[in-house]
């Protein structure tokens, strides 16, 4: 009978090395794969955020056009506090032919930065010439 032990080159397995470098890798891919998840929620949060000032910004321009809201106002979006909606109606003058309804939300959080968003809309009005003033009317 012959003694049969294992040689070096008769077993088969993983060497140190390529574990290592397997788990390197691994750890890699989970790395960017929870990077990729964090940014995801980051962006989810931001656009949530957005549909909120866009929606309060449309419902102060609504209510400006009704005549409800008043000629300015501000203050903070619910369920947002870092979000600010100001209100500005610019009636009609000797140089402004529109009146103007604009209604702006920005972030607390970070002053220095710029609007989160803008809503403006203009109603024209109509002027009606005083008499004498049309270009056809011959006397």
């Amino acid at each position: 009978m012959r003694n049969s032990a294992p040689t070096a080159a008769s077993i088969s397995g993983f060497t140190l090395l390529e574990v290592l470098v397997a788990s390197v890798v691994l750890a890699a891919a989970g790395a960017t794969a929870v990077g990729i998840y964090i940014h995801s929620i980051e962006q989810a949060t931001s656009a949530r955020d957005l549909t909120y000032a866009a929606s309060a910004a449309r419902n102060a321009l609504e209510e400006g056009i009704a005549g409800v809201a008043a000629k300015k106002a501000s203050g903070q979006i619910p369920e947002r506090p870092s979000l600010v909606i100001v209100f500005d109606d610019q009636p009609a003058g000797e140089d402004l032919l529109t009146d103007t309804l604009k209604a702006t939300v920005t972030d607390n959080s970070d002053p220095a930065a710029p609007a989160v968003l803008e809503f403006t809309t203009k109603t024209a009005l109509y002027v009606e010439p005083a008499e004498g003033e049309l270009q056809g009317d011959r006397q």
